[in-house]
């Protein structure tokens, strides 16, 4: 069961038939920084996620009606490969955007904790946000 709220021609989907993914402690190797030896060195991002999902497929035991988990973890690991970001909050809008362009995702909440930020700091820095997919009318065909 899901309903729709509209609100400036932007549309949300409510829905009871949902269900979680988490995926955390996920360590992988990124640039992320302002500091001259961030900007130099590669260093290890832990990256925690829950994805809202819109469950399209309940009966079927199938990887293919589902969001999968290995599939967003190899995503995530070629969304860091080449590219620097001077800002975490720059990085989790990013990443953000990436998970989001798969519509039976409907919310996305995100920590991303730089582990190795400057020694004799705390332990980790980073940031958390949430996001919930933003659609119309026209990008929902075909989901539901």
């Amino acid at each position: 069961m899901w309903r729709l709220h509209y609100q400036n021609n932007i549309m949300s989907v409510i829905s009871s038939n949902t269900y979680q993914i988490f995926i955390q402690n996920l360590i992988l190797i990124g640039r992320v920084g302002i500091y001259e030896h961030e900007k130099k060195h590669p260093q290890q991002i832990r990256f925690s996620l829950v994805l809202t999902v819109f469950n399209t497929k309940k009966k079927e035991d199938s990887i293919k009606g589902v969001v999968d988990y290995a599939l967003v973890i190899k995503r995530l690991e070629s969304f860091l490969k080449d590219t620097h970001y001077n800002l975490v909050e720059t990085l989790a809008d990013r990443v953000m955007d990436l998970i989001l362009e798969d519509r039976r995702v409907l919310k996305i909440k995100l920590k991303i904790e730089k582990l190795e930020a400057k020694p004799g700091w705390a332990t980790t820095v980073g940031v958390a946000m949430e996001r919930e997919q933003v659609t119309t009318r026209r990008k929902l065909e075909g989901v539901f």
